[in-house]
């Protein structure tokens, strides 16, 4: 099985998964998902990141020492973890539009929009069987 993410083709790296990814109570697309997010995010043009970051409020700045500083300008998250980091919660963010996009537009409306906006509206994962 490949699967793909769509409308921009996935650079050949490595997705470490852990064991417990395959375990029966867990849904693997949705993990593979959300691992891809992290590529997508990373592969962002520097004026798509930073209107993603504006998008969602979040404010970015450098520190005495240039080290990037990232505020948060909201409290919802769709996972907790995204409180603690700009790269996770968009991940989740990501992944919720692939999977749950109601509770995505309920959480964080802005995310919902720019991600549809960005990607478009059939943004998806695709199973390909060869």
């Amino acid at each position: 099985m490949t699967i793909r993410i769509r409308p921009q083709p996935v650079p050949q790296l490595e997705i470490v998964l852990f064991d417990s990814a395959f375990d029966q109570s867990r849904n693997l697309a949705r993990i593979l998902g959300h691992e891809l997010a992290h590529i997508a995010y990373r592969d962002l043009s520097a004026q798509d990141h930073d209107d993603l970051l504006a998008a969602l409020y979040r404010f970015e700045f450098n520190d005495a020492s240039g080290k990037k500083i990232y505020i948060r300008g909201r409290n919802k998250f769709v996972e907790e973890d995204g409180k603690l980091s700009p790269t996770e919660d968009i991940a989740n963010d990501i992944e919720y539009f692939l999977f749950d996009p109601k509770r995505l537009k309920e959480v964080t409306p802005t995310a919902f929009d720019w991600i549809k906006m960005h990607f478009g509206a059939n943004f998806k994962l695709e199973r390909v069987i060869k």
